[in-house]
């Protein structure tokens, strides 16, 4: 069966309000929104899915692209193309261990399988054809263990002399101390990647640092010289900067230049990690830097101001967290 290509008004899809696309669409043209997904293969069910939900948050078909990825990459690599009806229960008992044997971790493989099954349960409201198993997949619980840095080290990373770092071009060196500095920044505000990159003047009052979060739409609310790890190093790197975020770049990007940073400045602890997988226990060893990512700095914030003693409230009004259960995974032990 072919797949049948959904077009949207692309007028429609805008960081703006569209009064003009509206207006057609009133007016007669509301057959660019009939959706008959009836003949569509699985791609192009998330494919007109993300685009449609793109007209209400502009930056919804990125959180996808990870999933239509692994999608391809088996088509391509089976020689099949998916349909909406192929995703069953003998289809999920494949997918999760083809994905955790790619090396995957478990709750990445989780955000993939809760991707599917909405894609296909949206599909189904347009007349995509569906199995009626589509949605029988339970993974395991698990409890991912995260690490979070002491203020020595945070204190560490941002002392560190960049020219120990061998003969580097000037260009390089100059990013990197960018990348560290966001780092630093984010440990002692606490923010996610997300935020942290539209910090600007207008996020700052005296000591207080204000911003609503991309992510939740909840105001993060944070007193800098109560509540940072170290508030001179804070103010230090929001002058060097003129109050505006060191860095702007993709997250992958920054990942990956911020873990080769620690990795040259000596992150190479090794550390033992332990996960139930399939009713097996998992046992793997990491480099220290490999498990630092942009949003160590989030957790550590909040691990820190939790031994110092802060009231939960007050740091989870800091971080944006509204209930205390999200919070709490936000609490990590020391390696």
């Amino acid at each position: 069966m072919s797949g049948q290509i959904i077009k949207i008004d692309s007028s429609l899809i805008s960081n703006d309000y569209n009064i003009s696309a509206f207006e057609r669409f009133l007016n007669g043209n509301q057959t660019v929104c009939e959706l008959d997904l009836s003949r569509c293969n699985l791609i192009q069910v998330i494919n007109t899915m993300t685009e449609v939900k793109s007209m209400m948050s502009p930056n919804y078909g990125k959180r996808f692209s990870s999933l239509l990825h692994h999608i391809r990459e088996i088509e391509s690599r089976f020689k099949c193309c998916l349909m909406p009806y192929h995703i069953n229960d003998i289809f999920w008992c494949n997918f999760v261990p083809y994905l955790i044997n790619k090396g995957m971790a478990l709750s990445s493989v989780k955000t993939l399988c809760s991707q599917l099954k909405s894609s296909l349960h949206w599909g189904a409201l347009h007349h995509a054809r569906i199995s009626s198993t589509y949605d029988c997949i339970t993974l395991p619980k698990y409890q991912h263990q995260q690490i979070a840095l002491t203020p020595d080290e945070v204190s560490h990373i941002y002392h560190y002399d960049l020219r120990l770092m061998g003969n580097r071009r000037k260009q390089y060196i100059e990013h990197m101390d960018r990348v560290r500095d966001m780092f630093v920044l984010s440990c002692n505000l606490g923010q996610r990647f997300s935020d942290m990159i539209r910090i600007n003047p207008s996020c700052f009052s005296r000591n207080i640092f204000r911003i609503v979060q991309q992510k939740t739409g909840n105001t993060a609310y944070c007193d800098i010289d109560r509540m940072s790890l170290d508030a001179n190093t804070t103010y230090r790197i929001l002058d060097k900067y003129h109050y505006h975020a060191p860095l702007q770049t993709d997250i992958s990007c920054y990942n990956r230049y911020l873990q080769e940073f620690l990795k040259n400045i000596g992150f190479d602890q090794v550390i033992m990690r332990e996960m139930k997988v399939n009713g097996y226990i998992r046992r793997y060893e990491k480099a220290k830097w490999q498990l630092i990512t942009s949003h160590t700095g989030r957790r550590t914030f909040a691990t820190v101001n939790i031994i110092r003693g802060r009231n939960t409230h007050e740091v989870r009004r800091a971080t944006g967290h509204s209930s205390e259960s999200a919070f709490e995974k936000y609490i990590c032990y020391y390696e």
